[in-house]
């Protein structure tokens, strides 16, 4: 999508369909909206008073102009109430104007958000030209009759006052561009079906892209991984034909140098049958998605290439392919890790926590001064927090901070739960050093409690995305499936 600014009078803006961002409660006292009305004789808050559009959020109008402006139709967009006016609403409001666009048959669109050009901020408008590209996104490679929709090609982004963004907001689109793309391959790698993505492609995937970025990458195999002494995420494997695999792809910057590196460590398991403690019908059928983790962290790989940040990143991706076998490892079997830490599997449906651990050591020994990980980890913490809202664990206060105020400034949703120590005690066992889960209460925090051990003093993060790597509905800026979650958070975090 081209994506470029309006500035001007919005009656002559020139495009298929001129959409309004406007806040519940004064949107018929905004200038956008008075401008326009005016323009068309007063049909536009004449319409909105018939079908009781009060710009409540997910409230949408859409009316023909007849040629009393430029554009063919315009449209109102509901954005909730005014202090509502975050990174998530602008990020919302993009999605949604390219799907009216896009439902009406336009191919070009004029947005205008709900702010003077001097005071929409950068990661204002970032979030809401990334909207505009991810809400045009569709995954139809497997459909025989795709969509006839046209996509929308052009969009330009307006200000109610008519105003010229300033420098900084400019720039924005380009890195809001570069976000979405890497968003992209995150769902498209996790919205493919299992039989297409087991580790073996995952990392094929990986190493095509990564050198596409100029990125370095080194793909280590079975024999590779064993000689690490990572039976964690060999024993995951076991029980499938396919064996795993450990990516490692690193981002220098220009110069190959820097002061600061980080890991970014992902979650890849590529189908999950929960092994021999088997996940039934209900629980089973969207496990393709269980390496969502790990495609964040290759799509943010990707998006990095683009936007050169100064730090050093290493992007380390644990593959497995969760499955039952007579190969499978089994409740009661015992496993050494990479760090040496021997684990005893109580439950073979744990398999996340075990191969982050051998990924985890394996990042702690490239010398980074932090360590983030991003799994779908477990089903607890989508009880605590909701579908839509990322869990974060930390052993560092300042690290969680700066995750918390980038994930505001990305328009994610992200929430820091405690790490009680007090819950350490269910993951003693009597014949290992420690056991893969605790009791049923409290699983997130046992869980993030159980990577900790793996990453020593490093400072560390652990973004449990259970719930939001998954959209099961259409909004905004997310399609049904993937939703490529983390990966904006992410680039803002190394950004700044």
């Amino acid at each position: 999508m081209q994506i470029s600014f309006y500035s001007g009078n919005l009656a002559a803006a020139q495009a298929d369909v001129l959409i309004l961002g406007v806040f519940e409660d004064v949107w018929q006292k905004a200038a956008h909206v008075r401008l326009v009305d005016r323009a068309l004789g007063g049909a536009l808050i004449a319409a909105a008073r018939d079908e009781q559009f009060a710009g409540k959020q997910k409230q949408k109008l859409v009316l023909a102009t007849a040629g009393k402006v430029r554009c063919r139709r315009v449209a109102l967009v509901g954005l909730g109430r005014e202090e509502t006016g975050s990174a998530a609403t602008m990020l919302r409001l993009g999605g949604a104007a390219t799907r009216t666009a896009r439902s009406v048959g336009a191919k070009s669109l004029v947005l205008c958000l709900p702010f003077a050009a001097a005071d929409v901020t950068a990661h204002l408008c970032e979030a809401a030209a990334r909207g505009l590209v991810l809400g045009g996104y569709r995954f139809e490679r497997y459909l025989s009759e795709p969509s006839r929709a046209p996509d929308v090609s052009k969009a330009a982004l307006a200000f109610v006052d008519g105003g010229r963004p300033l420098a900084a907001v400019k720039s924005a689109v380009s890195r809001a561009q570069a976000i979405a793309a890497g968003v992209v391959v995150a769902r498209d790698l996790v919205n493919e079906p299992g039989i297409e993505v087991y580790p073996e492609t995952f990392a094929a995937a990986a190493k095509k892209l990564g050198t596409s970025h100029r990125l370095k990458v080194r793909v280590f195999g079975a024999l590779e991984i064993e000689k690490m002494g990572a039976r964690l995420l060999l024993g995951v494997g076991a029980g499938s034909a396919r064996p795993p695999r450990l990516v490692h792809l690193t981002y220098a910057p220009a110069g190959g140098k820097s002061k600061r590196s980080v890991a970014l460590v992902g979650k890849g398991i590529t189908f999950d049958s929960g092994g021999l403690n088997i996940k039934p019908t209900g629980g089973i059928e969207t496990m393709k998605m269980d390496m969502a983790g790990a495609a964040a962290v290759l799509g943010t790989m990707v998006a990095l290439s683009k936007l050169s940040p100064k730090v050093t990143v290493h992007g380390v991706m644990a593959l497995a392919e969760n499955m039952p076998s007579g190969t499978a490892i089994r409740p009661g079997d015992v496993l050494r890790s990479a760090a040496g830490k021997t684990v005893e599997v109580n439950n073979t449906d744990a398999e996340g926590r075990l191969v982050l651990a051998d990924a985890l050591h394996f990042a702690t020994t490239l010398g980074v001064q932090h360590v983030v990980d991003l799994a779908t980890l477990t089903g607890a913490v989508k009880v605590a927090l909701g579908p839509s809202t990322i869990g974060l664990f930390a052993n560092d206060d300042a690290l969680a901070t700066a995750l918390a105020d980038s994930a505001a400034r990305a328009g994610e949703d992200l929430w820091r739960l405690p790490l009680t120590e007090t819950l350490r005690e269910q993951l003693k066992s009597d014949v290992a050093d420690m056991k893969n889960t605790g009791d049923r209460f409290g699983g997130a925090i046992t869980a993030a409690l159980f990577l900790r051990e793996f990453v020593g003093k490093t400072p560390w993060a652990h973004l449990d995305i259970a719930g939001p790597a998954e959209s099961t509905v259409e909004d905004g800026a997310y399609a049904k499936g993937g939703t490529g979650v983390g990966v904006a958070t992410l680039i803002d975090w190394l950004a700044s």
